[in-house]
This record gives C-alpha cells, structure tokens and sequence, in this order.
C-alpha cells in the first residue's frame, strides 16, 4: 500500500449550534512501536520472539490503521494500543491475543503474546499470525463497543492486498529554475524501521536520478515529519533530514548534489553531510519565519538580537514559537547499511 501527502451551511439567520467533534479511530498498533536499531525493543530482558513481533507488525499496523482512518470510525479516543507481552517460560502454546475493555479512558486496550518459538517463522507466516491477532482485537472492541466490524473487515483486507507492506510517496517539490524536482519515498522494513531514497525528476517527470538508502524512523508520522525537510538550496543541491523521530534526537541534514552524468547524458547525486558552517543561518532564520507568515522585518530583529548576546540564532527562534522540521539541526550521519537493504 501506498500512501501520498495532500460558510453557516444552516441557510438560516441564527447562529448554527456549535458541533462538537467526535474523535474517530486513528492509530491500531503494536506497542512498543519502535525502539532502538540494535536492542530489542521494550522491556529490558525481552525474548527474541517479542521483539521480532514488535518489529514485522509496524507495516501491517499502518496500513490496517490508515484505511480504519478512512472509515472515520467514531470513538470516545483515538488510538487502539496492543501492549506486547513477554513470553512466559515453559508454556507451550500458540500465543494469545485479548481486548481488555475499559482499562483507560484516553485510549482502548489490549494485549498480545507471541508464541514461544516465533522468531524463527517463516515471514509471511508471521506477518499472517500478527494480522490476525491484531484484527481479533480490534474486532473484540468493536463488539464490546457496538460498533460496525465492516471498517475492520476492510482493514485486514487492506493488508492483504498491500502484501503486508507499507509505503509512502513525498510531495515533489521544484527546484529554483524549475529545471528538476525531487520527491521522497519511503518504505518500511522487516526490522521495524523505514527506508528512505529520494529520487530526482527532469521536466518531463522521467526520474534521472536516486540517492542511496537513508534509514528513517518506525512509524509514518515519522517520514511525514522528513518529507517536509526535503528543500532545494541551490538549482542542484538539496538538503534532508531522513531520520525524523519525534523528539529530534536522530535528526542528520544531509546534503543531495544533484550532477551530469560522466558520458554526458543523465544524471548522478553525491550524498553527504551537511557542515554546519556551510548554512547561512540568516537565510535559514528567514525561510522558518517566513514559513510561518512572520514578516521579514520580524526575522531581522531575531537575527540581530541573537547576534549581540552570542547566541545560535536558532535558538533565540525557538523562543519565539515553533520552528518548522529542516530548519537545520546538524548532527553526526546516519545512513542505512548495505545489510540492512530490503527488497523492494
């Protein structure tokens, strides 16, 4: 499956009664949905099997999560959380699967229990084992609340037809000239993390040219949150920020340079770190500023300011409210390794 980024109706002289907004069903997940690169995933001690249930369900669980989305199922919250349960040793059964009604009002409830030798399924066994026992629950919910199981239903189908996998496509965005543009596209591995490449387009729309993969975060919101660092700073070079976790703690810029190809027709990229010295902080002052309607003068003064108390200026914007994803934080790179490579 993949995904892409995109008056009083009363007819009366009365003011029309305020509507207020029901929540509806946005996010069916495995918890934890995500965790580090290279330790299992929750609770210190985790068994192997856990862990790989964790990781192979985040795909399955954005696409069952993104069509219940398109039904607008009506709730009193929004997110189903599945919480992962640890494997009791000695017990030889098949796992378990069970809603557990009424344990938080913020948000429904359930549990999940791999069975013991799970780590060692074939995939599409187990990716077919999670789908199931996540659709047992959410259909155990939608008894115990009353509601129509169809969005559910579609749901599962939904992940069937997508072959358990789940992708996003970025915006295109053009470079100055409007001689190039350049989209990413995202896609999420068996590991638990996202991959990402960005490809480059000439006028016509046929692609010329494709970066390496990036690793990104675990979840869509996460390659939503990169898609909109993507920017062009020059007619061929680009900076992004793959990893976009929503703390910025793994945030890299990176910087795209888009040139001819060697015999002289098509096009390469080089991929590197962005050095920090290399921005003009002003400018990107300007473009996060400007992003969020603030005049230009307004950006001046900022800018000023931080220069005479010896500030990043950054850092004095970031007082003066939110600061748009690719303003720039520069930190060491992440790339994905050739090990970590899906098929695609």
């Amino acid at each position: 499956m993949t995904s892409s980024l995109k008056a009083n109706p009363a007819g009366c002289d009365s003011e029309a009664p305020e509507v207020a907004q029901v929540p509806i069903l946005r996010h069916v997940q495995i918890y934890p949905f995500s965790g580090f690169y290279d330790r299992r995933w929750g609770v210190e001690g985790r068994d192997e099997s856990t862990d790989r249930m964790c990781r192979i369900s985040r795909a399955l669980c954005e696409v069952y999560s993104e069509e219940v989305r398109a039904h607008r199922v009506a709730m009193h919250c929004s997110i189903l959380r599945i919480s992962a349960v640890d494997y009791p040793p000695g017990r030889q059964d098949w796992g378990w699967a069970k809603y557990v009604s009424g344990a938080q009002d913020s948000m429904e409830w359930g549990h999940i229990c791999a069975p013991e030798r799970f780590s060692s399924w074939e995939a599409v066994a187990a990716k077919t084992w999670v789908l199931d026992a996540v659709h047992s629950i959410a259909v155990q919910m939608a008894e115990y609340r009353g509601l129509d199981p169809e969005p559910f239903e579609a749901a599962r189908a939904a992940v069937l037809a997508a072959g358990f996998a789940y992708r996003l496509d970025g915006a295109w965005k053009s470079a100055p000239g409007r001689r190039l543009r350049a989209r990413p596209r995202y896609w999420l591995h068996d590991d638990g993390f996202g991959r990402a490449v960005v490809e480059v387009s000439d006028p016509t729309g046929t692609v010329v040219a494709q970066t390496p993969q990036f690793l990104t975060f675990t979840t869509s919101e996460g390659m939503r949150r990169s898609a909109r660092t993507l920017r062009w700073v020059q007619p061929r070079r680009l900076q992004f920020i793959p990893f976009a976790d929503p703390l910025g703690l793994g945030e890299r810029v990176w910087e795209i340079t888009v040139r001819p190809g060697g015999d002289g027709t098509g096009f390469g990229v080089e991929v590197s770190e962005a050095e920090a010295e290399e921005i003009d902080w002003a400018a990107e002052i300007g473009n996060a500023l400007t992003a969020q309607g603030i005049p230009p003068e307004r950006a001046d003064r900022v800018i000023m300011r931080a220069q005479r108390q010896r500030e990043h200026p950054l850092r004095t914007v970031a007082s003066e409210g939110p600061v748009p994803l690719g303003a720039a934080r520069i930190t060491p790179p992440r790339h994905a390794t050739e090990a970590d490579s899906p098929q695609t």
